[in-house]
């Protein structure tokens, strides 16, 4: 009961049965929920943590599966901050893979509690006209849980928007209202909501 559910603009919480209803708008992308502090965070076939559905226009239902964590509530966690990745082509990404990564997991196994990342913006890297969209799903294969060790929760920084300019222009569409909406679509696809929150211990995490 109380759990909170969005599509990014609106939102609205579950009664004593799980039950919701939601007003969605033309720029839904996600149907998704912040997972309590007492339950599992989910982890998808890519290994990234997983609270929110591919929203469909005319899908009336979108139904989530929480599962309890063994000892309830954890009292302590660790949460790792990344800063700014930026990876930009193949070399970067494997400095990232062969680098960052043992060293990330080296220091979970210091920590002797649940761990967590959170990135802080700019996955990847974008220059002058160049979208590094495509370096954004092998990204998300880095930062794998079964890869670095723990789950990696993802934030939009101004470079993992996608780029556009007058002589190189995007546009809005029946699902997205502004070409900042269609900018972040890549993204959004890729590593899903860009706005968020999530519970552990007693920290709300927005």
């Amino acid at each position: 009961v109380g759990i909170a559910v969005t599509d990014g603009f609106t939102v609205t919480q579950t009664d004593a049965t799980g039950k919701y209803e939601l007003t969605t708008c033309q720029d839904t992308w996600y149907i998704y929920y912040t997972i309590p502090a007492d339950c599992q965070v989910p982890i998808n076939s890519y290994g990234q943590p997983v609270f929110f559905e591919k929203y469909v226009d005319g899908k009336s239902g979108y139904s989530f599966t929480l599962n309890k964590l063994p000892n309830g509530k954890e009292t302590k966690f660790s949460l790792f901050c990344l800063a700014d990745p930026q990876c930009k082509d193949s070399s970067h990404r494997n400095r990232f893979n062969n680098e960052s990564v043992p060293d990330i997991k080296s220091h979970i196994s210091t920590k002797g509690v649940p761990c967590y990342g959170v990135t802080l913006g700019d996955v990847v890297y974008s220059e002058g006209s160049r979208n590094c969209d495509a370096q954004m799903p092998y990204m998300r294969d880095h930062m794998a849980k079964s890869n670095i060790g723990m789950p990696i929760f993802q934030t939009m920084g101004n470079h993992d928007y996608s780029y556009f300019s007058s002589s190189k222009p995007i546009s809005a569409d029946a699902t997205s209202s502004t070409y900042n909406m269609k900018a972040q679509r890549v993204f959004e696809n890729v590593f899903g909501p860009i706005d968020y929150s999530w519970d552990r211990g007693d920290a709300h995490i927005v």
